[in-house]
């Protein structure tokens, strides 16, 4: 690029490079009520059950609950503030992730002119440290924003829907940085080893969920719109959605982040290794973990291993300072998932079962026609809810997989045709 074509880019890109504040409609997600005719308590039946050691849904890193069966998975302490949502179109969101972008174009090509000016290879490098200094110091703003997100949606200063797209601007930013290291690295720039360990850490604020919640608000998105689970308490949160067979699960530690503490694993990639051993060992030390990848961010104190295993993906971000699970994203396979012992409800010749899988994780539900005679149980297409929250259709053929609340027993109301069928679970 010439220097006069790339002074052009930069100043039209500066008039378009200030992202406008969000304004988001503070309403949450309302749901229809039901028209039923019939409604009854059916008989419950509890098929089978696990013992008390296997039975836990308050899967941790640090327990000792289901680790012979499934992955851990990183939990909150204390009482959380848990909903449902979904996002829809929102033109101000659009404009933040669209300012957001620009403003990153924006910054790369001003470095690239810098850049095409400057001829001693030390000067170059100054630049080059310069602009990826800026980029840490937004790694630092991302946490933040994350941070005071959650802290508001605990406190009840935000609702659901609001956090949702604030954890999505997140997202957007870190990919737009990322597009501009990506942009750098196609120039003749020295580039320094540490450009791969910020990048590291710029995808610790990326995951599928805020990608559908941005692709939502855009008008982007590819298919359906899906509801996500959000728990909050005052150290952290958990978002999950289910989306194509998959169960996907994002957790985040705020107090077990202490990024300028003493670096407990001194750097020592086989110390860390251990340490997730120690945590992960179903998943870890029993799967497919010769293809584990592990990448640092030592100037931050951040430690991450992603690894396949036969129940799906997981990618787990430890903090040097703490050694404990700050951060961790799991894609899991739902028809996978170890499943415990199924309650089923019989009513008017309708059998509803309700099984939950080990863990922090989903239940299906399965509706059918009582079998008779010799003939078999025949699926049917059924409305289910959970503790008044509309889930959706168990469609052709009878199954429905549904997020379950964390705060303990919850019902599941199951509508076929005016018979309502009323399934309690315990926790």
């Amino acid at each position: 690029m010439s220097r006069s074509a790339a002074l052009a880019v930069a100043a039209l890109l500066l008039t378009a490079g200030v992202a406008p504040a969000v304004a988001v409609d503070a309403s949450t997600v309302t749901e229809a009520a039901d028209s039923t005719t019939a409604t009854g308590d059916a008989t419950s039946i509890t098929e089978s059950s696990l013992g008390d050691d296997t039975a836990s849904n308050r899967l941790t890193p640090e327990a000792d609950t289901a680790s012979n069966n499934t992955t851990r998975r990183l939990s909150l302490v204390g009482p959380a503030t848990e909903n449902y949502s979904s996002v829809e179109l929102d033109f101000a969101a659009t404009m933040a992730f669209s300012g957001d972008r620009v403003q990153s174009q924006y910054q790369t090509t001003l470095v690239a002119i810098q850049l095409e000016q400057l001829q001693a290879q030390s000067a170059r490098e100054a630049v080059v440290d310069a602009y990826l200094d800026s980029i840490e110091d937004e790694l630092e703003s991302l946490s933040a924003a994350e941070t005071a997100a959650v802290r508001q949606y605990e406190t009840g200063e935000v609702d659901v829907r609001t956090l949702l797209l604030r954890f999505a601007m997140v997202d957007r930013r870190a990919r737009a940085m990322e597009d501009s290291l990506d942009r750098l690295q196609r120039t003749d720039a020295p580039v320094p080893q540490r450009l791969r360990s910020i990048r590291m850490e710029l995808e610790a604020f990326q995951s599928p969920i805020r990608q559908h919640v941005s692709g939502a608000a855009t008008g982007e998105l590819k298919g359906a719109v899906n509801e996500i689970h959000v728990a909050a308490a005052t150290e952290g949160v958990v978002v999950e959605m289910l989306d194509d067979r998959r169960y996907y699960r994002n957790a985040i530690r705020f107090d077990n982040r202490a990024p300028d503490s003493v670096d407990q694993f001194d750097g020592n990639i086989d110390r860390f290794r251990s340490r997730i051993a120690e945590l992960y060992p179903w998943s870890y030390q029993g799967s497919l973990r010769r293809n584990a990848e592990v990448d640092t961010h030592l100037a931050r104190n951040l430690y991450r291993i992603t690894y396949r295993h036969p129940q799906g993906s997981i990618a787990i971000y430890a903090d040097g300072g703490t050694s404990d699970v700050a951060r961790e994203q799991q894609e899991l396979i739902l028809d996978q998932l170890p499943k415990t012992g199924s309650t089923v409800a019989v009513m008017d010749n309708v059998t509803v079962s309700v099984t939950p899988t080990l863990g922090d994780a989903p239940v299906l539900v399965n509706v059918s026609r009582t079998a008779s005679g010799n003939g078999s149980a025949t699926p049917l297409d059924a409305l289910v809810r959970v503790n008044d929250h509309t889930v959706g259709r168990t469609g052709e053929d009878g199954r429905i997989w549904l997020l379950p609340p964390n705060d303990g027993a919850y019902e599941v109301r199951v509508v076929q045709d005016g018979t309502v069928i009323n399934v309690s679970v315990s926790s």
